[in-house]
């Protein structure tokens, strides 16, 4: 037994049963015991009726994340069951976990952690004051993996915020002499697991990046919101005659930089440091907002856009509810004036949102307001979702945030 509880108000319990694993402040209709941030709580309905055992955050709204639905203690035990059981599923579903989302916080049982693992190194960020507390013996377990030599903790996400908790970044176990390095898709990545954005890379994309560059081939593309390229170096490694990389980072687009260099691609490929809105509209003004005889255009009489294919791939535009409607106009605004650098007889648009709030249908209708006003029609061509590392647990429906759309757009 814990020392403390929660009591839901009546018929609160629901989506819990469901499958669930949060409960909301405002749910609350009591809390006994010692119950202090961080501390594990157990849960109960508004009768008594167990319900599940989790971490406390008085902080937050989530005030308490569910572990388990059963009566057991959560100690190092219980955490390293939860980690191997990661690694198990990551051995059945990969090819290569080598390189991979070890553990997915809530997908894995394991709420506010998320391990990144490039090779040897394994980036872990503790998310919740439940799992500070842990932080010690989640490095140990995660450096016990075989073939990890490096453990840094990258707790720096604004969410820590939210649980009064500083932020912190350091190594915590083995050393760390320069960046880590991997491959995927055959091309070699560094990865600045101390100050990249994320853990260093965003690994959610990368099986994306394969089926996007294989209708690349010939092809002239613009990468929006590229980080380190990884859509526009799979791109060219596919065969495509022109890639120009957008992004916002120095230090990102100085490690496309180097990735092109290294497999010979820097003829074929451009990285410019620019804010991506601002870029798009640049370009469909030297284009004059459509076909024409742009740098790589054709010079067809309109028919020639400045790009074959457009990729979008911006941040998280609405992490809260509030903000998914503003989100929905970037989407709209970025689809409309990409489809302005396409081909008047058709191009691909591929659009991403990493945003839980903003479903398929919400983005594909973003793109539909979209080619009303510049005047397209619109096929789906393909749909993408998140890579089994990051795998979507049943009744959380949170766990769900990657979806991508390729369109194909003709006037």
């Amino acid at each position: 037994m814990t020392s403390a509880g929660v009591r839901l108000k009546a018929g609160r319990q629901e989506r819990l049963i469901g499958g669930h694993l949060w409960v909301y402040a405002n749910e609350i209709a009591a809390v006994s015991g010692d119950a202090a941030p961080g501390s594990v709580v157990d849960v109960s309905d508004g009768s008594g009726r167990f319900l599940g055992r989790g971490h406390y955050s008085p902080c937050s709204q989530i005030a308490v994340r569910l572990l388990t639905r059963q009566q057991e203690s959560v100690d190092r035990d219980f955490l390293g069951d939860r980690i191997a059981s990661a690694l198990r599923y990551r051995d059945r579903v990969l090819a290569d976990p080598s390189v991979c989302r070890l553990v997915f916080s809530e997908s894995d049982l394991l709420p506010g952690l998320i391990a990144d693992r490039y090779g040897p190194v394994v980036v872990m960020s503790v998310l919740t004051a439940g799992m500070d507390r842990a932080r010690g013996d989640l490095a140990e377990l995660l450096g016990s993996v075989p073939g990890v030599e490096t453990v840094v903790e990258r707790s720096d996400s604004r969410v820590r915020g939210l649980e009064g908790l500083p932020r912190r970044v350091e190594v915590v176990k083995g050393s760390l002499p320069g960046a880590a390095e991997v491959g995927w898709g055959g091309l070699t990545f560094g990865v600045d697991v101390m100050g990249g954005q994320k853990t260093g890379l965003f690994l959610d994309q990368r099986f994306n990046h394969a089926a996007v560059a294989r209708r690349c081939a010939g092809k002239r593309v613009l990468d929006l919101f590229c980080h380190a390229g990884g859509f526009g170096l799979h791109a060219a490694a596919a065969g495509a005659v022109e890639v120009l990389g957008i992004d916002s980072s120095h230090a990102a687009l100085e490690a496309a930089r180097g990735c092109a260099s290294l497999h010979a691609l820097q003829d074929r490929t451009e990285w410019q440091q620019a804010d991506a809105f601002d870029a798009l509209r640049d370009l469909g003004r030297s284009t004059g907002g459509r076909g024409g005889r742009a740098a790589g255009g054709d010079g067809k009489g309109g028919e020639g856009g400045r790009f074959d294919v457009v990729i979008c791939d911006p941040p998280a535009f609405a992490r809260e509810k509030s903000s998914v409607e503003g989100a929905l106009r970037g989407y709209r605004d970025l689809a409309l004036h990409g489809m302005k650098l396409l081909p008047r007889s058709g191009g691909l648009l591929a659009m991403f949102t990493c945003s839980h709030g903003v479903g398929r249908d919400a983005l594909l209708g973003a793109v539909l307001g979209a080619a009303r006003e510049g005047g397209r029609f619109v096929r789906v061509v393909e749909e993408y979702g998140q890579p089994p590392d990051h795998p979507v647990l049943a009744g959380h429906a949170e766990t769900e945030y990657l979806r991508g759309l390729m369109l194909w757009c003709e006037q």
